[in-house]
């Protein structure tokens, strides 16, 4: 026999019962909207009087606080889920509550969905009351435009969204369970388990691999998004941060993120409904609803905290990481095993049973765990045959020759990522990969005399490595990112073919993909010899300058562009925008320089003899260090005789050069006095020498100094 009561007349009795919780979410809301929203708009207005932003800028980033972009929000929707979820069927955590919610003459199948409904309303009402609010801030500061209209109902949506997804998460993790303490637990393992495991093999990858690349997790985040709500909201409000005015198109143009989202909406739906069919009553009271889930969870849970708990003790120890890293697993398995076991059966007599979900995660995580320590995988010396791929990317930190450094101009990429997506070689492959063989090849040769308590002995010492990132692009259309080192020698050998190929050159100078006759600058400073700041050039001189630079660049060889080569740098400033385009120029572009020099700023790499006051050279061997009792300056040795002068500015080379390819030993700093004698006309440059080729007076200078400390 069932109840004659109608559905929504049992819904607004349920209400009646949440009245509180209606209101406790109806405080939380009012403060991250309408209050805030509010205290946001004054904020922004203010600015606006004072000229610190625009009326669109205003807009914009109202719009986007009114829309998705709300971290408030997302506090209150993730908060308003688990009180609306535990509110309505905590009775199913009692035996006394769900006698009697089951002794009403209702069929199962209405009693959920009556809970479930007025669980959404306890969301739904108070926030569109809020919304209310907010809008009535927004036309009161007349600021309520159709752009901030249609970001407040993309957001609403959004929001909504999540919190069924979230709410029914939370329902899933009741039904599961039997005591509200196991529920909570629960939840915080379907909220952070997906993203529990990508930290930990991003962990082993950092800790054991070492080509890996920590850039190229693009399909892990999309997986973890996929199996972590909570990470997709975040993933998904990230999204639309900083496109304040366009959040109808951010919402349309990732409907991947909208297609996953209403799967699962209708997914776990549909597993709550089924889950609360085929709930025990008896249940109630018991850790697990189900006693099958309980050996899957602690397999899962087992093997996801031991491998983290081995990655922990491996990457604390200095010495012996393979017996840490074992430890650590058997350790934090051990415990984790009996943690679990007592909240399974409450009875601390029952640590020690079901040891065979202890064994299982235990094996699966040891063996995953010295497959990284020893790379069974073969990942380090990965090595795909040229017949396999079908371009080839290289970086090279440090050689970025020609910067354009403005990130938004690079579609917000810094210089690494730019050479890795513009600069592919396809129509010769092989100099890039010999680079990667020869990156591959120290990495074996590291492994091989790598030990547990030192590290790899490939190097030699004072050896200079050289950080090279290599893109494989797969005729299969996959990419496989890796990171090697090399020496400055072997980069050095590598150079030259490598500037023949298109694309290296135009990945490491990004100024080669600016379009320079769309650009206006505001001022230019200049920093050579002779010059150390602004110099007085029309926006049209700067753009012909360049223009000139950047054809040069582009049929530059690596001769032309060897350290000896830099003649100083230019830099160039927009005020607008705060753009700024900075060029190393080299003594072989020849069109650059005698352009320069007709605009009245000829560039010389190093000064002339005549107007050199002193050089002060550093050291910073640490041979002459020890010879210092204790002082931490660098050692330092001044010239002023003018046939040493000579000898040191004819082997300085500039400090825009790359760290690779220079002495870093040494550092040289030059005062001139062009106009010889005033105090206010000193010039101050750096420069440094080339591996191997100090002046004979430096060496000796220091070899004296150094008998002299004794």
């Amino acid at each position: 026999m069932t109840s004659n009561i109608s559905f929504f007349s049992m819904v607004k009795n349920d209400l009646k019962r949440r009245i509180w919780a209606m209101a406790l979410l109806f405080l939380g809301l009012f403060a991250a909207l309408p209050l805030a929203g509010m205290m946001y708009t004054e904020s922004l207005q203010n600015q606006l009087a004072n000229r610190m932003l625009s009326w669109e800028k205003m807009i914009a980033e109202l719009a986007e606080f009114v829309g998705p972009v709300n971290y408030g929000m997302f506090a209150v929707v993730v908060g308003a889920s688990v009180l609306a979820a535990f509110t309505g069927f905590s009775f199913l955590q009692s035996s006394r509550k769900l006698d009697l919610f089951h002794s009403i003459p209702v069929t199962r199948k209405r009693l959920f969905f009556v809970q479930y409904v007025s669980g959404i309303l306890v969301f739904v009402i108070p926030y569109a009351l809020s919304l209310v609010l907010l809008l009535v801030v927004c036309i009161v500061k007349t600021v309520c435009t159709a752009a901030v209209l249609v970001s407040l109902v993309i957001g609403a949506a959004m929001h909504v969204l999540y919190f069924l997804l979230l709410y029914h998460l939370a329902l899933i993790a009741i039904l599961l369970t039997g005591r509200i303490l196991v529920s909570f637990l629960g939840l915080g393992v379907f909220y952070g388990y997906a993203f529990l495991v990508w930290q930990v093999a991003l962990g082993y990858f950092q800790e054991f691999f070492q080509t890996f690349y920590p850039g190229n997790q693009e399909l892990a985040g999309k997986i973890t998004q996929m199996f972590s709500p909570a990470f997709l909201y975040l993933s998904h409000i990230q999204a639309f941060e900083g496109k304040g005015l366009q959040s109808a198109a951010v919402f349309g143009e990732h409907w991947k993120y909208l297609l996953v989202l209403l799967a699962e909406i209708l997914l776990f739906l549909a597993v709550s409904f089924w889950l609360y069919q085929k709930r025990r009553s008896e249940a109630a009271g018991h850790s697990m609803a189900f006693e099958r889930c309980k050996p899957v969870v602690k397999v899962l849970l087992l093997t996801a905290l031991s491998g983290a708990g081995g990655l922990i003790f491996s990457s604390l120890s200095e010495g012996r990481k393979t017996a840490w890293m074992v430890f650590g697993i058997l350790f934090c398995a051990l415990v984790f095993h009996c943690v679990i076991e007592v909240i399974y059966s409450y009875e601390f007599r029952q640590v020690l049973s079901h040891r065979l979900t202890l064994v299982i995660p235990l094996g699966i995580t040891l063996a995953l765990a010295l497959a990284f320590r020893f790379d069974w995988f073969g990942y380090d010396t990965f090595l795909p045959s040229v017949d396999r791929l079908e371009g080839i990317s290289v970086y090279l930190n440090g050689l970025e020759m020609g910067r354009y450094l403005d990130g938004a101009d690079q579609n917000g990429m810094n210089n690494m990522e730019y050479a890795l997506q513009t600069g592919e070689m396809t129509k010769d492959l092989q100099p890039g990969y010999e680079l990667a063989a020869a990156g591959v090849q120290n990495e074996k040769e590291g492994r091989k005399n790598s030990s547990e308590t030192q590290s790899s002995s490939v190097w030699n010492e004072g050896d200079i490595t050289v950080d090279a990132i290599v893109a494989y692009d797969m005729r299969n259309g996959g990419r496989k990112i890796r990171t090697y080192q090399l020496t400055a020698e072997q980069v050095e050998q590598l150079l030259p073919d490598l500037y023949e190929v298109e694309g290296f050159k135009e990945g490491h100078n990004t100024i080669l993909g600016v379009d320079v006759d769309t650009l206006q600058f505001d001022y230019v400073e200049m920093y050579d010899a002779y010059h150390s700041g602004r110099i007085n050039l029309a926006p049209e001189d700067a753009r012909q300058l360049l223009q000139a630079y950047q054809k040069e660049l582009a049929a530059a060889s690596y001769e032309d562009l060897k350290p000896e080569q830099i003649a100083g740098e230019l830099s160039f400033y927009r005020n607008s925008d705060g753009l700024s385009v900075d060029i190393i120029v080299y003594e072989s572009f020849q069109e650059t320089m005698q352009l320069l020099e007709k605009l009245g700023y000829p560039m010389r790499k190093t000064p002339d003899e005549k107007d050199t006051v002193r050089i002060d050279i550093y050291s910073y061997e640490e041979e002459l260090y020890d010879n210092m009792d204790g002082e931490y300056d660098a050692p330092t040795v001044t010239f002023e005789g003018k046939k040493d002068m000579g000898e040191i500015l004819k082997a300085a080379i500039s400090d825009k050069a790359a760290y690779f390819e220079i002495d870093q030993d040494y550092m040289v700093t030059v005062t001139i006095n062009e106009q010889g004698g005033q105090q206010s006309n000193y010039i101050q440059s750096t420069y440094y020498f080339k591996k191997g080729e100090i002046p004979e007076c430096v060496t000796k200078a220091f070899r004296e100094w150094k008998e002299n400390q004794h």
